[in-house]
Parts: structure tokens; sequence; C-alpha cells
């Protein structure tokens, strides 16, 4: 049917009368995720952590529609942190994996890490997932 519109052209106002749906003008925007990142650390590079996510209510790896990116927040201590604003420094990533790469004086040591979904239209953050532990290889 919508091909004997096009020609001539029907207007929005001809296609309310006819009782044919107008094209939307907008894109609507994609739902924002209310849940947290989840962590897990690949340690088979020598001074490197490969950080793989995925939303912790999805079965894939990678981030849901909606997310621009991960924020990864992270420290190098000796005990686990008492919350995620003990974590100093900060990694972004917008194509998984992330890469942490450390000194050779770090091998061995403990790492804490968090992350949280920023969100595309807003540039906000999202709460922040469990914090996780790794050992620099």
């Amino acid at each position: 049917m919508n091909r004997f519109l096009r020609y001539p052209p029907a207007t929005d106002e001809d296609r309310d009368s006819m009782g044919v749906h107008n094209k939307k003008t907008s894109r609507s925007p994609a739902p924002v995720p209310t849940t947290s990142p989840q962590l897990t650390v690949d340690t088979g590079a020598r001074r490197r952590l490969i950080i793989h996510y995925k939303d912790e209510k999805s079965a894939r790896r990678g981030k849901p529609d909606g997310v621009h990116g991960i924020e990864a927040r992270w420290e190098i201590m000796n005990h686990a942190p008492a919350s995620v604003n003990d974590l100093t420094h900060s990694s972004f990533d917008t194509n998984p994996p992330l890469a942490l790469e450390f000194d050779e004086r770090d091998r061995g040591k403990r790492v804490y890490m968090s992350g949280c979904w920023e969100i595309e239209r807003e540039g906000e953050k999202r709460p922040s997932g469990a914090i996780v532990d790794a050992v620099i290889p």
C-alpha cells in the first residue's frame, strides 16, 4: 500500500485522513540499562590484565544497548577496599576487552577493580558493579 502513497507524494494530513500511520521523524532512544557491569579478568599475559565485561543480566560479553562504554576503577592494594571510592585509578573503554598494563615491579601484587556503565545520550554513569580482584602476572 505504501507504494501508492509515494507518487504523487501524500502529505501527512492525507495519510491521517486515510488512517495510514505517518513515519517517525526521530529515532527512539535505546533503553538505558539499570544493571551494572560484571568483570572477568584474564591473567594469561605477563604484566597485563585483560578485563572482559558484560551486563550482569546478560549471557554474552560486551556492553548493552544504549551504553557508550565502561569506566573501570582500579587500585593496587594489600587488602580489599571498603568501597569503590577507594579505587583511585580509572580507565575508560568503548571496545571490549579492556587491557591494563603494569610495570615489572608490580608483578605479584593484587589489583582490585570495579566498573560502571557510561550512558550514550546523557554521559552519566550508572552504579558500580561488584569489586573483583586479580594478581598481576
